[in-house]
């Protein structure tokens, strides 16, 4: 027999992302230009040092049986988060949220879910499993992604970001 355990995280932003997600996309994206749109959703958002700290406790741990750790972090709208990015990028714009509508016409896209719902809400993280408590908040774990992005520039111009997305979710 062997030990399995799972640590399933929520949406994981910070620095590193050498192929990036969407969001990870948008953090180098916002270097450019300010983010003016979002998608009416909400989402919980944990850095990717906190899961990998989870993972390596949980590798590291003596106990015979798996276990199964949710690793989340902060609950925020896209609205939020996107402002704070831009914030933090130096711009003083809040994103409007994007009409339903239009976001129901772009079927690729529907890897968001339901728009104007919330996803992965939760307030569980590790301290119901014993894997200690995060060590970054929101607010780092934005500064150390735009820092990496700056040192590791993925588009030159806005378009470039305009084809990888079209390449990525409409092609």
């Amino acid at each position: 027999t062997f030990r399995l355990d799972i640590v399933s995280p929520s949406y994981l932003i910070g620095p590193f992302q050498l192929e990036p997600t969407y969001f990870g996309a948008l953090f180098h994206r916002v270097l450019l230009a300010p983010l003016r749109w979002c998608p009416p959703n909400g989402i919980n958002v944990v850095d990717v040092r906190d899961v990998a700290r989870a993972v390596v406790r949980c590798a590291s741990s003596t106990r015979e049986q798996g276990q199964r750790i949710l690793a989340s972090g902060d609950n925020i709208s896209l609205r939020e988060l996107f402002g704070e990015m831009n914030r933090q990028a130096g711009f003083a714009t809040t994103p409007r949220r994007v009409p339903r509508e239009c976001l129901l016409l772009m079927p690729r896209l529907r890897q968001f879910g339901a728009f104007g719902r919330q996803y992965f809400c939760t307030n569980h993280y590790a301290e119901e499993t014993g894997l200690g408590t995060r060590r970054y908040g929101l607010g780092e774990s934005i500064r150390d992604t735009l820092s990496w992005a700056r040192r590791q520039p993925l588009y030159r111009h806005r378009s470039d970001f305009l084809w990888w997305l079209a390449q990525r979710y409409l092609f």
